[in-house]
Parts: C-alpha cells; sequence; structure tokens
C-alpha cells in the first residue's frame, strides 16, 4: 500500500489518535485508530451513549456531553427504527440493556483496565402465579413473536409498540406488584422503578 497520510496526535495523557490514509489496490483507505494505555490511573473506560436508550444522537455530542477526551463507535444501530444500539450495554458496571446481534458478541474493560472479547447472554425470567417464563431481552429493539421482554425506564420515550409488533401487552411492575393491568404498548418514559 501507498502511504499518504501518517499522523499521531496526543488527546491526553496515555491517549494517542493515530490517522493513516494510505491507497490499497481496492481503493483508499481512512482509517482514525485511539490507543488509551488502561494501565495509567488517569484513563478510564466506560459506555458512552444517548440520553436514553431509544434515542440517537452523535458520538461527539455523548464525548463532549461525558467530558471524554475520544469516543469510538463501537456498534449498529437500529437505524430505520428507535435507533438503539443493537448489542449489550453496561455502563457503570450496570446492565442498561441486552443484545441481540451476533450471538451477543461484544466488547469490554474490565475493571482492571483489561480489553476483552466476550459472548454475553441475558438468563432472565419474569415469575407470576409461582411459574417462571424466560425474557427475551431487557429494552431491546425488537421482540420476537410469543416472548416476553422487559423495558425500564432508561429505554426512553419512543414508541414500545413499534418494537413488540402486533398482538402485544403491556404490564407495568413496580415494586414486585403489577402497576398497571395489560394494555396495548405505549409511548413515553416508563416511570422510575417501573418494568
Amino acid at each position: 500500500p501507498l502511504s499518504l497520510v501518517d499522523e499521531r496526535e496526543t488527546l491526553g495523557p496515555g491517549v494517542t489518535l493515530d490517522h493513516d490514509v494510505v491507497l490499497e489496490p481496492t481503493g483508499f483507505v481512512d482509517r482514525h485508530v485511539v490507543t488509551a494505555d488502561l494501565s495509567r490511573r488517569a484513563v478510564t473506560s466506560d459506555l458512552l451513549t444517548a440520553p436514553s436508550i431509544a434515542q440517537g444522537t452523535a458520538l461527539t455530542e455523548q464525548v463532549n456531553r461525558a467530558g471524554a477526551v475520544a469516543g469510538v463507535n463501537g456498534d449498529f444501530f437500529d437505524i430505520d427504527n428507535s435507533k438503539a444500539a443493537l448489542g449489550f450495554e453496561i455502563q457503570g458496571g450496570a446492565l442498561r440493556k441486552s443484545g441481540d446481534r451476533n450471538g451477543g458478541q461484544s466488547f469490554a474493560v474490565t475493571e482492571d483496565g483489561v480489553g476483552q472479547l466476550l459472548n454475553l447472554a441475558l438468563a432472565a425470567e419474569a415469575t407470576w402465579h409461582g411459574v417462571a417464563h424466560p425474557l427475551s431481552g431487557l429494552n431491546e429493539s425488537a421482540i420476537p413473536a410469543g416472548a416476553i421482554a422487559a423495558y425500564t425506564s432508561a429505554w426512553g420515550a419512543y414508541n414500545r409498540a413499534f418494537v413488540s409488533g402486533t398482538n402485544a401487552a403491556e404490564v407495568w411492575v413496580a415494586d414486585g406488584r403489577v402497576a398497571r393491568a395489560a394494555e396495548a404498548p405505549g409511548a413515553g418514559t416508563l416511570p422510575a422503578g417501573t418494568t
């Protein structure tokens, strides 16, 4: 390959940005690579997101809101519908949403600052009348036919009817009790503490 651009910029202590442009036999390749030395105490990482799961925002907006020095687009999104990421989201050690793409293949950084490739899966259930029912997902961008999924206020205001399909019902649960009986799925952010 013919190298046209080869630049390195320091974004902060232990964080660099490399920008390379090369001409390959198949065409131009324009690469931006962020390198973070996670062994340095001052360098941390976490998930950058929109204010709610079902809301698209630019990566630069997410970086600026978090006060980060860099961000990497690390997922595909439900572009024509909810704008939700398709993979798992874990932020600050807490699960925000499960993933419904590539068998749960994910990238994560451990609390010790080690990057890992993982295969994640959700194992969750809802129990009523003493019978456990498996959940297909948490705050997912699509619910399979005949499945049960859980949504929280982290999902946001996007209409849950658009992800649940036809013949769906929504039951609100708060403090382990039914707070609203079965109705058609709706829009609007769920009250805090309600699933």
